[in-house]
């Protein structure tokens, strides 16, 4: 899992090396979304998180799934803390003839204190459903 999650974070910054940066204006579709997915993976309620995911996503991140991550996410760094997450890139890319939207966000955890960031991929159309959601720290690096 760990590697897939590593794999799909390259493909992005590489897909956003070559794309078309997007203001924070652009990205306001986001922000509710966003902080309540945040919000839900704090109280490790699965329903409230997916639901914005896409059917493909669904499928691969299951309850079970978030689970696990929870665990590893709240014995590393802790809980996010509410309302603290800052735009910092949007980028619009296209990969095989699909649009995507990739919003990065600083945030915070409460026992994280390095720079913690979200990274989150949204479609590209009126529905804006979320591929990845991708947190990352450096006490979520370490082993």
């Amino acid at each position: 899992m760990k590697i897939k999650i590593i794999m799909l974070a390259l493909s992005i910054f590489i897909l956003v090396g070559c794309s078309q940066k997007i203001s924070e204006s652009g990205t306001k579709f986001a922000n509710s979304t966003v902080e309540n997915m945040l919000i839900a993976q704090n109280n490790n309620d699965y329903d409230k998180f997916a639901e914005n995911l896409s059917s493909a996503t669904k499928k691969n991140f299951t309850k079970d799934e978030m689970d696990k991550q929870n665990k590893i996410v709240n014995t590393k760094i802790g809980k996010y803390i509410p309302n603290s997450k800052k735009f910092k890139q949007g980028t619009k890319v296209s990969q095989n003839g699909k649009k995507y939207i990739v919003i990065v966000y600083d945030v915070k955890y409460k026992n994280e204190s390095g720079e913690t960031t979200i990274t989150v991929t949204f479609d590209d159309d009126n529905k804006h459903a979320i591929e990845t959601f991708i947190i990352s720290s450096p006490k979520l690096m370490k082993k």
